[in-house]
């Protein structure tokens, strides 16, 4: 209930950090229904909601605000920031097993549904900043924050292995569709930034891709102690919410501004607070996703001979390669890569 408390941050000026719910949880049901034919279903969770709040007595009194001294590296009278952040995953899966002699088939789905949630608040959006004890200048917040996004993921798969005689081959193949969303939110005003509407913004991303995978083991001379292996496999990039989140328009954005307490109340009056030094301060409308961006995926080889030199003794030889495709970047649109 003391978070961060030490010689530079007195005890009022600390925060208190609960969780009110955290929890992490799964099931898998398996029937063998026949002695060739499994079926598995799955659930997974996770969730987890802290808040990051002032003291109590802070939290009850808008008009304290932190004050730090930028010399003395102090921090009194308040904990700025209300935080409740919540984030989840819920994960379910069913599959299909059927194994004869010379084939172990496999094919089921996959859906995932994620969410991430931030609500902000600052005690008059922001904090007083002094030098030895003498006010310079205030970091302003654009507040209130208030954003949610979603992102679902689907992946159906089928994969083989079959063997014949001394080859045994491994094939298989994934579909997957990732979507996120950003949701609308109407925010409301905050001292330093007007009311705002977001509207709610699909298809961040839109990814529909598939990732083949295929695998060969050949016994050379049919004793058991020499294999030559080799496979190509497809990895698409995992993504959660990360991603959705950076196209988000609503940004917990600060400003320093300059400072003068012009009737020596101690109190930053607006008429005492500098100009802004960023432009559009609170949203983030110039990040858009670029036109046919794709997800991202890795693709890897390899090739190696096994042998057997002696009971208890064997030597591998392997060549790996794995490549990286559609890397992301930023780009600056409005600055000529000649400028």
């Amino acid at each position: 209930y003391n978070r961060f408390v030490g010689p530079t941050v007195t005890p009022e000026a600390s925060s208190r950090h609960t969780t009110p719910i955290v929890y992490s949880a799964q099931a898998k049901w398996t029937s063998p229904v026949t002695n060739n034919l499994l079926l598995e279903a799955g659930y997974s969770s996770t969730y987890a909601h802290p808040k990051i709040w002032p003291q109590p007595e802070v939290a009850s009194n808008e008009t304290l605000v932190r004050h730090t001294d930028l010399v003395l590296g102090t921090n009194t009278v308040a904990y700025p920031t209300q935080s409740d952040l919540y984030q989840g995953k819920w994960n379910y899966v069913g599959s299909l097993g059927y194994v004869t002699g010379a084939h172990a088939f496999k094919a089921g789905v996959q859906w995932s549904v994620a969410r991430d949630g931030l609500t902000t608040e600052v005690n008059q959006s922001l904090v007083q900043e002094y030098r030895n004890g003498v006010p310079s200048s205030v970091t302003v917040y654009a507040t209130p924050v208030n954003r949610l996004n979603h992102v679902t993921d689907l992946g159906i798969f089928a994969q083989d292995s079959w063997t014949l005689k001394r080859m045994t081959l491994n094939y298989g193949i994934r579909f997957e569709d990732l979507r996120g969303k950003v949701d609308a939110r109407d925010v409301p005003a905050g001292r330093f930034v007007p009311a705002r509407q977001f509207p709610e913004i699909n298809d961040v991303p839109n990814w529909q891709t598939w990732a083949p995978r295929f695998g060969v083991v050949y016994d050379v001379f049919g004793t058991g102690k020499t294999a030559l292996k080799a496979s190509m496999s497809r990895y698409m990039l995992g993504e959660s919410v990360a991603y959705t989140r950076d196209f988000n328009p609503q940004a917990s954005a600060t400003d320093r501004r300059t400072w003068n307490d012009l009737n020596g109340d101690d109190i930053a009056q607006d008429n005492e607070i500098g100009p802004s030094n960023v432009s559009e301060f609170g949203s983030r409308q110039t990040i858009r996703q670029a036109d046919g961006i794709k997800r991202p995926y890795q693709t890897e080889y390899n090739v190696s001979l096994l042998h057997e030199l002696l009971p208890r003794l064997s030597m591998t030889a392997g060549w790996f390669f794995r490549e990286y495709r559609r890397l992301f970047w930023e780009d600056n649109v409005l600055v000529d890569p000649t400028d």
